[in-house]
């Protein structure tokens, strides 16, 4: 994660990053990893994923085909040139990535409970980025 307007200055290094990662074997040794260490996570007692209405949540036994790359947009504004610009080079990459699906987060109500509502992939990022009259969108 890199905060404020100066941290999106090497995005393109980032977005080299993922187009090397789409096509890598080391896309899976990482999904391996994160399972793992959800599990020890877990069994230190960490973490609780299971609710009431499902038991086995804590049970990861795979992660989702497609890896998600999240690109966080906190003390940014939304009105700025360079947040247009890393969304177009994210639908730009986009087009190039198999495996891995570019969203964005917003700075917003990011609670547990909410989070899964503020993480928007391109589209929605765009719609979003419509609703609230923002030039460029």
């Amino acid at each position: 994660m890199k905060y404020g307007k100066n941290a999106f200055d090497n995005m393109d290094k980032h977005f080299n990053d993922i187009l090397y990662l789409d096509g890598h074997s080391h896309l899976e040794s990482l999904k391996i990893q994160t399972i793992n260490q959800f599990r020890q996570l877990r069994e230190l007692r960490l973490i609780n994923l299971s609710s009431k209405a499902d038991k086995n949540a804590d049970n990861i036994k795979e992660l989702d085909d497609k890896a998600e790359y999240i690109i966080l947009f906190a003390d940014m504004n939304p009105k700025s040139e360079l947040t247009y610009r890393i969304y177009e080079e994210a639908v730009k990459i986009q087009s190039q990535l198999k495996n891995i699906e570019i969203k964005f987060a917003v700075s917003s109500f990011m609670g547990y409970a909410l989070f899964n509502q503020f993480v928007l992939n391109l589209n929605q990022f765009k719609v979003f980025c419509n609703v609230l009259k923002i030039k460029n969108f």
